[in-house]
C-alpha cells in the first residue's frame, strides 16, 4: 500500500487559556465536511475526510506521542525542536480530536503566551495518508495516520481549531485571558514574518 505525506492547516476557535495553560485540546478536521485545498498554492480541489479516517492507526497506537511544533520545518534551515506532545487522539464520531501537552521549554512559554495574546490563531497537521478516493469535484481520504501537529500562522481549513487550553491543575483554577499588548505583538509578528522569508 503506498502512501503520501500531506500538510493542512487550519484557524483554531474558541481558545480559552486556564491555569498555567499548558494543556491543549484541538479538532484537527471535521468528518464529511468539504475542505478547499491545495497540495502545491496553485492547484484547489475539494477534499473530505470519511469517518473513520484514524481509525486504524489509533488501534494501532500510531497516534499516541506525535510531536507538536511551532510551524513546520523548513526546507534548507536547520530542523525545528518539538514544543511539545499529543497524549490522546480520538474519533469523537463528527471530528478528530488531540489533546496535548506544551513543554515548558522557552519556546514553549513563548507559544503560550502567543496562544494566550490571540496571535497563533491556526494549527497544521501532517499526515501519512494510505487510502483515497476520486469523488466528484475531489477526493476522499478514508485511511490516515497522523504524523505531527504544528501551531501555525497560516491557517487553511475554516473549523477546526484550538477547544481550550488549561493547566493540570484542573478547571477550577483558571487565570483571566491574557490583555494583548500591542508592542508585543507587534514585534513577535515581525519575528514569525522574517521566519517566513
Amino acid at each position: 500500500m503506498s502512501a503520501t505525506n500531506i500538510f493542512r492547516s487550519m484557524p483554531m476557535d474558541d481558545l480559552r487559556v486556564l491555569g498555567d495553560g499548558r494543556t491543549v485540546t484541538i479538532r484537527l478536521l471535521s468528518y464529511g465536511t468539504e475542505y478547499r485545498v491545495s497540495d502545491d498554492g496553485e492547484h484547489f480541489y475539494n477534499e473530505v475526510w470519511r469517518s473513520g479516517a484514524f481509525t486504524r492507526s489509533l488501534t494501532h497506537g500510531k497516534d499516541a506521542g506525535v510531536p507538536l511544533s511551532y510551524e513546520h520545518d523548513v526546507p534548507g534551515l536547520p530542523r525545528l525542536l518539538p514544543v511539545g506532545a499529543s497524549r490522546r487522539a480520538w474519533e469523537d464520531g463528527a471530528s478528530f480530536m488531540l489533546e496535548g501537552r506544551i513543554s515548558d521549554t522557552s519556546t514553549g512559554r513563548d507559544l503560550v503566551e502567543l496562544l494566550r495574546d490571540g496571535v497563533i490563531r491556526g494549527a497544521s497537521i501532517e499526515a501519512q495518508v494510505f487510502n483515497s478516493r476520486k469523488i466528484l469535484g475531489g477526493i476522499e481520504r478514508s485511511e490516515a495516520a497522523l504524523r505531527r501537529v504544528a501551531f501555525t500562522t497560516v491557517p487553511q481549513y475554516a473549523d477546526a481549531g484550538v477547544l481550550a487550553v488549561r493547566s493540570e491543575l484542573g478547571a477550577s483554577e483558571s487565570t483571566p485571558e491574557a490583555t494583548p499588548r500591542l508592542d508585543s505583538l507587534r514585534a513577535r509578528l515581525d519575528v514569525l514574518r522574517s521566519a517566513e522569508v
